[in-house]
């Protein structure tokens, strides 16, 4: 009786995709002789079972047989080595150990951090984060380690991709093709092949991006939306809002993974957002099918709230900052030739992509045997509904893969491309990558593979029998994984033995990596030496706060922080090539060692990648500076555990005072700084026991102000109108950490215009600010407090109510235009430098600008920015500011750069309480 049930179980179920029917109808038969003879039903039951699961354990294992192949020798040095070339590995693989840190050790949320971009901290609701990823590592990285985990979790990755397009090929073949099941689940491993082991998918593994290699989960979204579809098909006569249970589940577990993938990587979810909306209009006639749609949807949108909150408040307080211009997408957008021309890691074929002129790496080679295929299947089955949506939907995500704009073998066809239109949406415009719809494209390729697979084994399997019938599409699956063959790069995370004494030493302190970076998704501010990745990394074994960081998307003044300050202004433009003049040095022997205070530094790691101008400025800028340790040419020194100074007095126009001035602030260097929010930061040291917190304030009006410091209220009290001087009594223990959070609590903003002006001036306010390409890479033009500039390459100009823009870098048609302007004598002129401006700068807009009394020395990528006013008898009122090593800002009037504003900070003291 067991031999024949097994045999039976066999024939019936194990040839045949899985279903739910053909797994009821295995244990219906089971149950009938199981009456008859009830002793041997656990026998056929298990039997059953294990026909059903047996091609889904095998498809797994030899997933991960084909993962652990292809990624070697990752697994011969799988506790030390991440695949990745140093660029986001790093980064990445931090994310790991952050979340653990955040969550187990220090029980806060890890969206806040000020382990990097330390004192001021980053707000990582923008940051790659990959929260599913990381809360996935928990386990592994207490069983195994950081680096293991990190390692589990790509392998992981490759698996459950593969796997999830072959269920998902194995249910479009079961719609598409009539008859008999049998042999097609080959046919389905083979589209989870082409999917898990593409050439975008190692290409992104290989530049350390593995929440853009996390796209596992994007085929079990696609499958579920399928499911969906096909229940409320099954349920007719039923009222559109009444959705039968088979629907709600589909509905119910397509939320479940794209909230996953969301977790993983936020762009593919908003791809699975345009992937759903071709679904919609493919099948817009069923009603239901919307009203389904729409609770994945909610589903989905109420599990999200935990990031999609912090991200809304974000984009309300700071701005829009989900890109920055076009985002290079220009550069990111696919090449129609990329499609047929092999990735660069190739061992055989990695070569080709030289002889084309692709602008930036060929993220979208399909394969040649690959595009045969899905074309076979295409033409085979294009009488097939479900198989014409598959064509036009990859082909719809191939279009958008090619960016704004056509580019065939590098030249620019003007023609343009859907993906202007995902530029002007929120959310959708920051991925700034649009070959990273490549994913999207080869989901596609690998049904329509399964396809054509799958009419290859029936043609074969009708002239051969089965077993010559799988012949072929092994050997093809064969040829189209060497097709997408890559070699991938491995980073050697084995840390300098120095890293465990820091960690082992005891106290709050903060390491100084040089050289120092803070790298987002548009710009580098630093050197474009990658090491410094890897210095991040690093913080994982020591567990001590660093200045230095990387982020995707953050406010303006999280990296101006940093580029404003002394000192570290001066490393950074020391690690940059520049030289520092005698002005700057007296300054930075005076101020050092109360920087190296202020951010609470105790060693400092200088790696030889900072340049050989570091050195000399350590030694003359920290006399007494001994070294520490010596490890392969990085050198590293142990400064003294650092006294609570004294004493405190800042005024906004202090070399130092950006160090204490966060967000919520005006423009510094003048006697008073206008807080231009609710809520503004301060960052203080130590107060010594005993001590109060004197400000003078200037207030528009009658106003309020609440003062709270680490979280906690410590007074509150009215202000009058004008300018005065208020006292906080500081409670012992409240502000002693090594960076103190101030928070003063404004209870009212005014407009611009009702701001005191000048006796008798109705001029604006104009405050114009220039960063060279180096120290920020913008140009700002307030005018009473509303941004004018187009902030585009060269001199970004206002004059008289109007804007221009003169790109003297790159054409001398903007430099005649330039001088043009300058000659027809403005009233009222202000320009900013964005990038990189001296190239062209002609004769002519010298003459000019002499002769309104401006500097022309300007040099390569200088900060340059300029207010010019005509007075009432006519002579010019001038005021202009350059640099090469820092931002430079240019006023009238008072340093307003919002809309509104609170009140003045005109300084703060620390007093003795009496």
């Amino acid at each position: 009786m067991a031999g024949e049930t097994v045999t039976w179980a066999r024939r019936s179920n194990c040839g045949a995709p899985d279903s739910s029917r053909a797994k009821r109808g295995a244990l219906h038969q089971l149950g009938l002789r199981a009456q008859n003879d009830p002793w041997s039903f656990p026998i056929h039951a298990a039997s059953a079972i294990v026909c059903v699961v047996r091609k889904h354990v095998l498809a797994i294992v030899l997933y991960a047989l084909i993962a652990i192949a292809l990624t070697q020798p990752l697994a011969l040095n799988f506790a030390t080595h991440v695949v990745g070339d140093g660029s986001d590995d790093p980064a990445l693989t931090w994310n790991l150990w952050w979340f653990k840190r955040a969550v187990l050790d220090l029980h806060v949320s890890p969206l806040i951090s000020d382990a990097m971009f330390y004192p001021i901290g980053i707000n990582l609701a923008f940051y790659t984060l990959t929260l599913l990823n990381d809360a996935l590592s928990l386990p592994l990285q207490a069983a195994f380690g950081l680096v293991p985990a990190a390692n589990l979790l790509l392998l992981s990755s490759f698996v459950l991709g593969g796997y999830g397009a072959f269920l998902l090929s194995a249910y479009v073949l079961k719609q598409v093709l009539p008859g008999p099941a049998r042999g097609l689940a080959l046919a389905a491993f083979g589209g989870g092949i082409v999917y898990a082991f593409s050439t975008n998918k190692a290409l992104y593994a290989s530049l350390g991006q593995f929440n853009i290699a996390s796209s596992q989960w994007i085929p079990f979204y696609v499958l579920f939306v399928f499911q969906l579809r096909d229940a409320l098909s099954a349920a007719p006569g039923r009222a559109w809002w009444r959705l039968p249970p088979p629907a709600v589940r589909a509905a119910a577990l397509a939320a479940l993974f794209l909230l996953l993938q969301a977790y993983a990587e936020f762009t593919f979810a908003s791809f699975l957002v345009v992937f759903t909306a071709l679904f919609a209009l493919a099948n817009w006639r069923q009603a239901r099918m919307w009203l389904g749609l729409a609770l994945t949807g909610t589903l989905f949108t109420l599990c999200f709230l935990p990031i999609l909150v912090p991200m809304l408040q974000e984009l309300a307080t700071e701005g829009d900052i989900f890109v920055e211009g076009s985002g290079f997408a220009e550069a990111f957008s696919a090449d129609l030739l990329g499609f047929v021309v092999p990735g660069r890691l190739h061992p055989l074929l990695g070569g080709l992509d030289a002889a084309f002129n692709f602008p930036y790496i060929n993220f979208v080679f399909v394969g040649w045997l690959t595009l045969a295929l899905a074309a076979i299947g295409v033409w085979i089955w294009r009488r097939s509904p479900s198989v014409r949506f598959w064509a036009l939907y990859t082909l719809s995500f191939a279009l958008i893969a090619l960016g704004p704009q056509l580019r065939v073998d590098g030249a620019v066809i003007d023609l343009p491309l859907p993906f202007r239109i995902f530029q002007l949406l929120p959310f959708f415009k920051g991925n700034r990558y649009p070959s990273r719809y490549s994913v999207m494209i080869t989901l596609g390729i690998a049904v329509l593979v399964a396809l054509a697979l799958a009419w290859i084994i029936r043609r074969m399997q009708a002239r051969r029998g089965m077993r010559a019938a799988v012949v072929l599409p092994a050997l093809a699956i064969t040829l189209m994984l060497g097709e997408h063959w890559a070699i991938l790069p491995l980073s050697d995370y084995r840390a300098p033995s120095f890293y465990q004494e820091i960690r082992d030493d005891p106290g709050d302190f903060t390491v100084l990596e040089i050289p120092l970076d803070w790298r987002n998704g548009f710009r580098i501010t630093g050197t474009l030496d990658k090491v410094f990745m890897l210095s991040q990394f690093y913080q994982t074994i020591h567990a001590k706060p660093m200045l230095s960081g990387n982020t995707s998307r953050n406010p303006e003044l999280k990296f101006q922080y940093f580029t404003e300050a002394p000192v570290i202004n001066s490393l950074i433009a020391l690690e940059t090539g520049h030289d520092l003049d005698a002005a700057t040095m007296d300054q930075d022997r005076r101020l050092a060692p109360d920087v190296m205070r202020f951010f609470n530094v105790r060693y400092i790691v200088v790696r030889p990648e900072a340049g050989d101008r570091v050195q000399p400025y350590l030694d003359a800028a920290l006399p007494g500076l001994s070294l520490w340790r010596e490890d392969g040419g990085v050198r590293v020194y142990r400064l003294a555990p650092l006294s609570v100074a004294a004493n405190l007095s800042v005024t906004p126009g202090d070399a130092q005072a950006r160090l204490n001035f966060a967000e919520g602030w005006g423009e510094l260097g003048a006697p008073r700084v206008w807080a231009q929010r609710s809520e503004t930061r301060l960052l203080l040291p130590p107060f010594p026991d005993g001590a109060n917190l004197q400000m003078t304030l200037f207030s528009p009006g009658a106003q309020s102000l609440s003062v709270a410091i680490n979280g906690q209220v410590i007074g509150a009290q009215p202000l009058r109108m004008g300018a005065g001087e208020y006292r906080v009594s500081v409670p012992r223990g409240v502000a002693d950490r090594p960076v103190n959070d101030v928070r003063l609590t404004w209870g009212a903003l005014w407009p611009v215009s009702a701001i005191p002006r000048t006796s008798g001036s109705t001029a604006p306010f104009i405050v114009a600010k220039s960063a060279g390409n180096e120290v920020g890479d913008f140009a700002h033009l307030w005018v009473d407090g509303v941004d004018y500039a187009p902030n585009a390459r060269g001199y970004n100009v206002w004059y008289d109510g109007r804007v221009a823009s003169f790109d003297t870098f790159s054409a001398t048609a903007d430099a005649d235009a330039f001088a043009a302007l300058l000659a027809s004598d403005p009233s009222i002129l202000a320009f900013a430098v964005r990038d990189e401006a001296s190239r062209y700068l002609t004769g002519a807009i010298i003459d000019q600008l002499r002769r309104y009394g401006v500097r022309t020395d300007i040099g390569w990528r200088w900060s340059h920015a300029v207010v010019m006013m005509r007075a009432r008898d006519g002579a010019r009122i001038v005021n202009e500011n350059a640099s090469p090593i820092r931002p430079a800002t240019a006023s009238f009037g008072e340093r307003i750069s919002a809309p509104m504003a609170a009140g003045a900070l005109e300084g703060f003291e620390w007093l003795a309480s009496r």
